[in-house]
């Protein structure tokens, strides 16, 4: 009996862990769980990543079907402020007309988009990012390089979801009369049935990818163009005042608008007496589509050959372009503060350089389309 227990005895001590043993299981479990939660957040991000070219894509299909429809894209909308603080200036048609943007009032409860129009001079200088003698305009007024103002936050939602009110595009809710390139809609105003032809949505506003948010306001966008970003005072007065109504955006997954960026080729050559392209900086293509370590070099020196493009023979020939902020929420050129402060990289007396390759690295989840 006695041998009976010792036995007993001996195989359950060989058969229980160790304290050694137990904390080998339990390491191994845990790298198990890390490696299971790198891997599903690389397959979400890699999701994400997916849903957001597929959003610009549609996107981009949008405004082709636009251009099919009515021979021109969609105009590039002037948001007002902050834009106004790099441009300097407003649409022409703007400036006859009451209001700051992105619409004004031509008569009694009658508004127009306020565009930018290729065939009026000042508007043209603007889309070129040059004065009438060829010099860029990139940096004037003491603002950052970097702060383009060709683009809008608003010109997806008007001309692709038709989210503007009725007084503008003429129907309530999402859908417009046919639209014009001048800023107007055919038959807003006019007798009642002349002229008018619903336009239906060009795009789906409610999936994950693309939404609508009204009353839109970048608080960052203002220390982009040389002012300060908005705190929650400044957002509230944006969002309630007269304008606020017109402020519609088509949004990411992440709540921050696709920017609609437009440009014209060409710089006039006092020389010749005539607009060239003789480099591809001739191009005027928006600093967010240029790898900023080589957009810095045409900064240090406008005449250099430096190809911005990178050999990419569609942005060469690109006009107009689709970005999305991607999984940052950043597109790179927002002020270097913002950047640094995203980043936790609160540095100062940053080198050109080192600014550059810090915008690089912020640019480079960005989702973009580009055609022309």
């Amino acid at each position: 009996m006695l041998q009976t227990r010792r036995n007993n005895l001996g195989r359950a001590e060989r058969g229980a862990f160790t304290l050694l043993e137990l904390l080998i299981v339990i390491v191994i479990i845990v790298t198990l769980i890390s490696i299971l939660f790198v891997g599903f957040g690389a397959a979400r991000r890699a999701a994400n990543a997916a849903g957001d070219r597929q959003a610009v894509s549609g996107l981009d299909l949008a405004v082709t079907q636009f251009r099919s429809d009515n021979s021109f894209e969609p105009p590039l909308v002037f948001d007002g402020e902050p834009l106004e603080m790099t441009a300097g200036r407003k649409p022409e048609a703007t400036q006859s007309g009451m209001g700051e943007g992105p619409v004004f009032e031509v008569d009694t409860d009658r508004w127009v988009v306020s565009v930018w129009d290729a065939g009026a001079e000042d508007d043209l200088e603007i889309l070129r990012q040059r004065d009438a003698s060829g010099d860029t305009l990139a940096g004037m007024s003491g603002q950052s390089s970097w702060a383009d103002p060709r683009y809008s936050k608003y010109a997806l939602a008007y001309y692709l979801a038709g989210a503007l009110p009725e007084i503008v595009d003429g129907v309530e809710g999402l859908g417009m009369y046919e639209p014009r390139a001048g800023g107007g809609f055919r038959g807003v105003g006019a007798v009642i049935g002349r002229g008018r032809k619903t336009v239906d949505p060009y795009v789906d506003t409610d999936s994950k990818s693309v939404n609508l948010a009204q009353s839109y306001v970048e608080p960052n966008e203002y220390a982009e163009h040389g002012g300060m970003a908005l705190d929650q005072g400044g957002i509230d007065s944006v969002t309630t005042d007269s304008l606020a109504r017109f402020r519609t955006a088509l949004t990411d997954r992440n709540g921050v608008a696709y920017r609609y960026y437009r440009w014209e080729h060409g710089r006039y050559d006092s020389t010749k007496m005539e607009t060239v392209v003789e480099r591809t900086s001739d191009l005027n293509i928006p600093a967010v589509l240029i790898d900023p370590t080589l957009y810095r070099e045409v900064l240090d020196d406008p005449m250099s050959d430096v190809d911005v493009t990178g050999g990419d023979p569609e942005l060469r020939g690109a006009k107009y372009a689709i970005v999305g902020a991607g999984e940052d929420g950043l597109f790179g050129t927002e002020a270097i503060g913002v950047i640094q402060d995203a980043l936790g990289r609160g540095v100062s007396g940053m080198s050109a350089q080192a600014e550059a390759e810090l915008r690089r690295q912020v640019q480079q989840d960005n989702v973009v389309e580009v055609g022309g």
